[in-house]
Formats: C-alpha cells, sequence, structure tokens
C-alpha cells in the first residue's frame, strides 16, 4: 500500500467514524423529540411522530452520504495535486450534508409547526437550530418553514458544487501554466 492509499484510507476512516458519532447525535436528538412528544396533547402528537420518522430519514441520509463519500475517496486515481481533490470531495460533502439534514427536517418542522403552533420552536430550535427562524408558528409560517428550509438546502448544495468548480478549474490552470511551461522548457532545449 502506497503512501496514496493510506492517505485516502486515513480519510475513509475518518468519515465512517464521523458517520457514527452522527448516528450517536442522532440518537440524542430522538431522545429529546421523544420527550417533546410526551408534553404535547393527543391532537398535537401525530406533528410530532412525523416530525421524529423524518428526524431519522435526515440521519439515515447524512450518515449514507458520509459512507458513499468515504467509499469514494477510495476509488480516487493518484494525482499530482491529492489534498486538492480530496478538497473537493469535502466540499461537495459539505453541501450535500447540509442538504440531506435540511429538506427532511423542513418538511417535518413545517408539519409539527401546523400541529402544535407556537410549541414547534422549542424543539425545532434544539434539533435543527439552522432551521429555526423560517417563518412564524402559524399554518403560513410552517409553509415558509418548508419553503425556506428547501430553498436554503437547494442554494447550499448549488454554492458548494460552485465552490468545488472553481477549485477544479484553478488546479487545472495551475496544471496547464506548468505543462506549458515544460513545453517552453524544451523548445528551448532544442534550439
Amino acid at each position: 500500500m502506497n503512501v496514496w492509499n493510506i492517505e485516502f484510507h486515513m480519510k475513509e476512516v475518518f468519515l465512517e467514524w464521523k458517520a457514527g458519532i452522527i448516528v450517536l447525535a442522532g440518537i440524542t436528538g430522538f431522545v429529546q423529540i421523544w420527550k417533546f412528544t410526551e408534553t404535547l396533547q393527543i391532537g398535537q402528537m401525530p406533528g410530532s411522530v412525523i416530525f421524529i420518522l423524518l428526524f431519522i430519514v435526515a440521519i439515515y441520509m447524512v450518515v449514507h452520504i458520509l459512507l458513499l463519500r468515504a467509499g469514494a475517496l477510495l476509488e480516487m486515481p493518484e494525482a499530482e495535486f491529492g489534498i486538492v481533490h480530496i478538497g473537493l470531495v469535502f466540499i461537495k460533502l459539505a453541501g450535500e450534508l447540509y442538504a440531506a439534514f435540511a429538506v427532511p427536517m423542513a418538511l417535518g418542522g413545517g408539519i409539527l409547526i401546523w400541529f402544535t403552533s407556537g410549541r414547534a420552536q422549542e424543539i425545532i430550535g434544539r434539533v435543527a437550530p439552522f432551521l429555526k427562524y423560517f417563518g412564524d408558528y402559524t399554518f403560513t409560517g410552517g409553509i415558509v418553514h418548508i419553503l425556506g428550509g428547501l430553498l436554503y438546502a437547494f442554494f447550499t448544495l448549488i454554492v458548494s458544487y460552485i465552490l468545488a468548480e472553481l477549485l477544479m478549474m484553478a488546479l487545472d490552470v495551475t496544471m496547464n501554466i506548468r505543462f506549458m511551461r515544460h513545453v517552453a522548457e524544451q523548445f528551448e532545449k532544442n534550439k
């Protein structure tokens, strides 16, 4: 195993450990949501149950993406600027993780707002603090929460992919300049 594979293996192990930590954080979040559900009236509980189910989906999606990207790191070919390629994976990963968590949480938060009104902010603020301020706690606020969360997740994903592409373009420019310098040096030697 060469140094390149060891570096990727370390990144894969890091992502797998991070997935394990996220599962533990998900269990903690689940317990918080369940305790919140116990305090609700019977008519408000269906919203909390749906929120719990979507929270589980969000945690699953985040862990699944982490494990997929960990496998993708091992499949990357050896390259001259390897750390840049790893950086590209991590930039895309950041946007994907945010979107994977934010979409189900926005949907679940909106539904929870519909069922529990002002009480929803108690739990949304604890398990998804970045979605806390989308909309107020009325029916229309639930719609705003859903749409705001979806749009914010979409734009975060787009921005992360654009940043990764810009970094890739900078790498391509660097490689082309290096190649042109090499060609110019060969031309000067052959004169």
